[in-house]
């Protein structure tokens, strides 16, 4: 095994503001939501012009839907017209608690939704569900059986649908939830029982049918691991692939969603069946672009458009209210030169 050295710049965000202001680059600064109601963990699909967000549930309904005409200087505007999952499935907890939606095509011209809800064995721990829907907006019919479900683990959540330009295959991306078994509380779970040991977070990879977007071929494969940087956990997956320079990316959010240390970082690979190298950058912190604990992030197959939510207010228990941010990336700012590649 040995490592090359690539000499490139990616993945630097320009931050839109909204369609009256101008727009913003990633220094220190105040920057806008696109869309100011609580939509947290958004996800991004466009649709003949159409451009689509799905998030975590909110506002009565289990998932949220949000839609634009066009990406950058355009409104959004929150569909609460019905629940476009008003049934997570028979092996779910329906309580509202449906957390970081995910929706793709498949061959046939359905709609499916991946997404995490609470198993109805254990209501403390969530698994990966998948829905299905003619139309892109609901409503969707869940399947019998969640797509992934390590209870043993600590369950699962945030999946990702990814359709790999280079085989044509399409994955599923998603999180273990670990840190649902640390025993020493904390933020997000966050500190280590008396063993001192903290769970593992490892983001999975699972190839599924391109027919159905739900039938499963083969095991998954770990591509990423929290390690002490990160906290107590990685999570909020996002695959895309880049052309130019031949290489998989993968966003991830670090530390814990309701504290200001939350971000967004990215890893790389030049394939996608082997653990992915972390950038030491990451893409978006609070600091560096003046929204509290961003994150939930999701990115378009091309990598060149991003949603993400940020932290604007508290609910009465203390729950972060969280509203969505656009970003568009470019092909340069991050210093990325003479990362080893293995």
């Amino acid at each position: 095994m040995h490592s090359i050295t690539l000499l490139l710049t990616v993945l630097a965000f320009n931050v839109w503001v909204s369609s009256s202001q101008a727009q913003y680059n990633t220094t220190y600064g105040t920057i806008q939501p696109v869309l100011s109601v609580d939509f947290a963990d958004p996800s991004i699909i466009e649709v003949n012009g159409n451009w689509f967000a799905f998030a975590t549930s909110g506002n009565g309904h289990n998932i949220q839907v949000a839609v634009s005409p066009g990406f950058t200087n355009h409104e959004w505007r929150l569909m609460n017209e019905t629940d476009v999952l008003p049934d997570p499935g028979r092996w779910a907890i329906n309580d509202q608690r449906v957390w970081a939606p995910d929706v793709i095509q498949t061959e046939d011209g359905r709609w499916v939704m991946y997404y995490a809800a609470p198993a109805l064995n254990d209501s403390s721990k969530h698994c990966v569900g998948a829905a299905t829907s003619t139309s892109i907006v609901g409503p969707y019919s869940p399947s019998d059986e969640p797509l992934a479900c390590p209870l043993e683990e600590g369950g699962a959540i945030d999946a990702a649908g990814f359709l790999d330009p280079k085989s044509g295959n399409l994955y599923v991306v998603y999180k273990i939830d670990g840190n649902t078994m640390n025993a020493g509380g904390g933020p997000c779970n966050g500190n280590p029982g008396p063993d001192g040991y903290l769970h593992p977070t490892p983001i999975m990879l699972q190839q599924v049918s391109k027919a159905d977007g739900i039938s499963k071929i083969g095991d998954p494969i770990q591509i990423l691991d929290r390690s002490d940087a990160d906290g107590p956990l990685v999570e909020a997956p996002s695959l895309f692939y880049n052309n130019e320079f031949s290489l998989y990316f993968l966003t991830f959010s670090s530390n814990c969603y309701s504290t200001d240390l939350y971000d967004i970082g990215f890893a790389y690979s030049t394939c996608l069946d082997t653990e992915f190298v972390k950038s030491k950058y990451p893409l978006m912190t609070t600091q560096s672009i003046g929204v509290f604990g961003p994150g939930g992030a999701d990115m378009t197959d091309d990598g060149k458009y991003a949603l993400y939510h940020g932290t604007v207010d508290r609910t009465e228990n203390g729950e972060p209210i969280r509203y969505m941010y656009a970003a568009e990336a470019g092909q340069a700012g991050l210093d990325m030169s003479a990362l080893p590649i293995f």
